[in-house]
């Protein structure tokens, strides 16, 4: 058997068959012997290697380089004027794809493709003529690894118009490849429109406007944006990218509906929780905008400041433009061909040469990087390792000699910083320079941290006017620093600052941007106050810094002679192992005392609808976040003694929204539970029945829910939980 598949027996067999056909009864089954003859020799004999064709790989590689031959000797036979009949050719191609050895199969075929089918008008009929009739359940299989692997411009020269002449192709086409599955990497979807952009020009541009209104009416679908994964959703709007350039300009007939489409489709991204969404909304709503050439002036065009990442670059980059393929680039895939039949012909005896000559290179180049000369004799070198004297005037090296500290030079403004908290108060709240904008918000960290006492009097009015200031002047660290302060004045003086934060939270009068900050500056403040003990804070008593510098002898700066000597020990000292990392400085939670104060008002009023807030409706990402801050807050008190109090209500206070139809919310939730889980005393006392329910809403999302991310989130929070049930029950963390 092994050399009749060596001597090209299914060549043979092929030819045969094609010509005249004699045995159609028994194609099919023949078709499955064929294909099942791997398996059949790995269940008979216990080693394969001897019978290497047969190996599961190797054969149907075989196979692939025996169709290229009989269809080269087709196509001799078509110039001549001889009918073929290329049904069992597609047969074959058909069934290895089907039981999936569709990459070995077209791993030397696929090449041979490429190159005949541009060079050869009858290679170019016979391939269409033999994946026109392929079985309806092959075709699936045989398009997908085509439009993955092929080289862009070069399908429809494969098969033709397979996509107007076959339903089930054409449903595989615009259907499954784009709207059903979803791939990494772009070549599957610019194959797709490269090739549908190919057909026949009275079909082609109405199939691919056609395809753009299928691909938009999918992406604009809000039950589509929660329901699908992120991957789908970024494999739909790659699509649209793709197909749009590939247009170039669309026609006037369809412009309406596809603006209508647009236009509902940016609204539905632009209100999604998640920040992937809503920059693919942004960036595929303002390239579709530019391709409609709506009549709107330079100064009016839809342009978006989405965020500058790998991401936003990748989807870029399908909007350039691919070039033809060279004749070059066919004649690199004849040589992969080559290359690919060559692996097996027989060796012949030349190893022996073919091993003297590849030592011979190896000591050339191992002579060459000692800088020698292969063909010198030894010893007629005249080199001497002593240098010249212009090296030696030139070896100063500049680089040896330190910068000297040049002091920073402090800009000339008119205005003067404050001096005191309140003077920088009525500075802000009078902004009426940028100059003088940029100097208050710039001394206001500063001064909080020096005048503490003064800061704690004033700290939730100075809360109040940071809230409310607007960015009137573009500053560039105004964000950040109005956050940071706020911050800062609820870890001074929590307990008013916070009961204005969580009673400003529920108000009609702010935006959502506004009381995503009020959260953003809640957690901030619990890391803070949990985090930094009492001696990391400045005095209340302010002192002011003396800024003259003093020489070194000087005797207040003397350390005594046993720390003199223990850091000169330890300079010199040599340590062969891991460096031992000083142990983290203990002190007490100071959130622990005020932490009802932030947590339980938040909890108090999400079901309250207000003018500007619905947090049950539209306003998910508000939501989303709140339930982030609730865990954050849980989990900076941990360890203290109204943690399991905590853990209780926020178990209570989860169970109405973990069946959310936003992935963004359940993913917090998951989070909430996560922090429960690690700041809990004892999960398995007080918080039993409602921790045992959370864990079996936590398996039901691990197999049920349609978001990949909430998945893998809501697996190591089962997992987490687990471990510590078992410690808590003394039993062994190995046993499942």
């Amino acid at each position: 058997m092994e050399n009749m598949f060596q001597q090209n027996m299914f060549k043979q067999l092929l030819i045969c068959e094609c010509l005249k056909p004699q045995a159609k009864m028994i194609w099919t089954k023949l078709c499955t012997v064929i294909a099942s003859l791997p398996n059949h020799f790995a269940n008979k004999l216990q080693n394969l290697e001897s019978l290497s064709v047969f190996h599961h790989e190797k054969f149907f590689e075989l196979l692939g380089l025996d169709m290229v031959l009989c269809i080269d000797f087709l196509a001799s036979k078509v110039m001549q004027g001889t009918d073929v009949d290329t049904e069992l050719l597609s047969k074959f191609i058909g069934q290895f794809c089907l039981i999936g050895k569709a990459a070995n199969l077209f791993r030397g075929l696929l090449p041979a493709m490429v190159y005949h089918s541009h060079s050869n008008f009858v290679w170019r009929r016979i391939l269409h003529k033999s994946f026109l009739n392929i079985p309806d359940r092959c075709t699936e299989p045989v398009l997908l690894y085509l439009f993955q692997h092929s080289p862009k411009h070069c399908l429809y020269a494969i098969i033709g118009d397979l996509a107007l002449k076959h339903e089930k192709a054409k449903f595989t086409i615009q259907h499954k490849l784009l709207l059903v599955k979803h791939f990494k990497s772009p070549n599957v979807v610019e194959n797709i429109f490269s090739y549908l952009s190919a057909l026949d020009d009275g079909e082609s541009s109405e199939i691919v406007h056609e395809t753009l209104q299928k691909l938009l009416e999918v992406w604009k679908s809000k039950t589509a944006i929660k329901q699908t994964s992120y991957e789908q959703h970024r494999h739909i709007s790659t699509a649209i990218l793709v197909c749009v350039r590939c247009l170039g300009r669309i026609d006037e007939k369809h412009m309406d509906s596809l603006l209508q489409d647009l236009m509902t489709g940016m609204k539905n991204h632009l209100d999604s929780p998640d920040t992937q969404v809503r920059t693919l909304g942004m960036l595929v709503g303002q390239k579709v905008t530019e391709a409609l050439q709506l009549p709107v002036k330079d100064d009016a065009k839809l342009e978006f400041d989405y965020p500058k990442n790998k991401e936003t670059e990748t989807l870029m980059e399908v909007l350039k433009s691919v070039p033809e393929p060279t004749e070059a680039f066919f004649t690199q895939q004849l040589q992969i061909y080559s290359d690919i039949k060559s692996q097996f012909v027989k060796p012949t005896n030349q190893k022996t040469l073919t091993t003297f000559s590849a030592t011979k290179a190896v000591f050339k180049e191992i002579v060459a990087v000692k800088n020698l000369r292969f063909d010198d004799p030894p010893g007629g070198g005249n080199e001497t390792d002593e240098p010249n004297e212009e090296e030696i005037q030139d070896s100063d090296d500049d680089d040896e000699f330190d910068a000297y500290p040049m002091p920073k030079e402090t800009p000339f403004s008119k205005i003067a910083k404050p001096m005191y908290i309140r003077d920088c108060m009525d500075g802000l709240i009078n902004n009426d320079s940028r100059e003088k904008m940029e100097i208050y918000l710039g001394s206001l960290i500063q001064l909080i941290e020096t005048d503490v006492t003064a800061t704690k009097e004033v700290a939730a009015e100075l809360c109040k006017i940071l809230l409310n200031i607007q960015n009137n002047y573009a500053l560039d660290e105004f964000s950040d620093t109005r956050r940071n302060a706020m911050a800062l004045l609820a870890a001074i003086n929590p307990e008013p600052v916070a009961e204005y934060l969580t009673g400003e939270f529920y108000s009609e009068h702010y935006s959502l941007q506004q009381r995503i900050d009020m959260l953003d500056v809640i957690v901030m403040a619990s890391g803070r106050l949990s985090a930094i003990s009492n001696r990391n804070l400045k005095s209340e008593q302010h002192v002011p810094q003396i800024a003259e510098s003093r020489p070194e002898h000087d005797v207040s700066k003397a350390l005594p002679w046993q720390q003199v000597v223990a850091d000169r020990i330890e300079s010199k000292t040599r340590r062969f192992g891991k460096a031992r990392r000083p142990a983290p400085e203990v002190g007490p939670n100071r959130f622990g005392p005020v932490a009802g104060a932030f947590f339980y008002p938040l909890m108090a009023g999400y079901d309250k609808r207000v003018r500007t807030l619905d947090l049950l409706g539209t306003d998910t990402i508000v939501l989303g976040r709140l339930l982030y801050t609730l865990g954050t807050i849980l989990y900076s008190c941990a360890g203290t003694t109204v943690s399991e109090a905590m853990c209780a209500s926020l178990l209570d206070f989860l169970t109405s929204l973990r069946s959310h139809t936003e992935p963004f919310v359940r993913r917090a939730c998951v989070y909430c539970v996560s922090m429960v889980t690690a700041s809990a005393p004892q999960l398995t006392d007080r918080l039993g029945e409602a921790a045992l329910e959370a864990r079996a809403w936590l398996c039901g999302v691990i197999s049920s829910d349609e978001d990949e991310q909430t998945r893998a989130l809501a697996a190591n929070t089962l997992t987490m939980m687990d471990l510590k049930a078992r410690e808590e029950l003394r039993l062994d963390n190995n046993v499942t």
